[in-house]
């Protein structure tokens, strides 16, 4: 891919409608945005995933959202809710939008890298067409999706509930058997 994974989050985000509430939500639909840009276009941005708390984590992603914000072609706007969860660590929500400055940018990336930025168009559109589901059961399809692609065979959501407790993940076998539902919508799970 010629573009800097940067220009990927950017056109991502103007693809998902120029926003996204929550930094969990954004790092799974860029998960499952890497994953069918690799599977349909032979993309790779290299956002570089692994195991996290909330299932598959980029820090390229993080650090590229990061960029974005301080470059100012995406608002972050944090909520604090003034609870601590059981970690200690103050609750919060960010929400990312694209500024007037993003969509300029999106606009010359759209000029300049017409085919690619085509393809995460589609790409998002699929994932969209597929089941908009919240953060929650997002991230469990992509644990569910992330164990699947480690395993590298079949696997019940049985099985799947098993294998994320090597990661410390705690999910039931129904959510699980959704998020493999979402996976196969997607072309991600046989």
């Amino acid at each position: 891919m010629n573009l800097l994974s940067r220009n990927v989050v950017l056109l991502a985000l103007d693809a998902f409608g120029g926003n996204i509430d929550g930094k969990t939500l954004l790092q799974k639909r860029l998960y499952f945005l890497n994953q069918m840009l690799g599977k349909r276009f032979g993309l790779h941005p290299g956002f570089g995933y692994d195991a996290h708390f909330y299932g598959p984590y980029s820090g390229v992603v993080a650090n590229d959202v990061t960029t974005l914000v301080t470059q100012g072609f995406v608002r972050e706007d944090v909520s604090l809710y003034g609870a601590f969860d059981a970690s200690g660590f103050e609750m919060r929500k960010c929400r990312y939008e694209l500024t007037p400055e993003g969509e300029s940018g999106v606009a010359w990336l759209k000029n300049e890298y017409p085919e690619e930025a085509k393809q995460v168009r589609k790409a998002a559109d699929v994932i969209l067409k597929a089941g908009v589901l919240n953060y929650v059961d997002l991230s469990i399809a992509a644990k569910a999706h992330l164990i699947l692609e480690r395993a590298n065979r079949p696997l019940n959501a049985r099985n799947v509930v098993e294998e994320a407790r090597k990661f410390s993940w705690v999910v039931e076998e129904q959510k699980i058997q959704n998020g493999l539902t979402f996976l196969k919508t997607l072309g991600l799970a046989a």
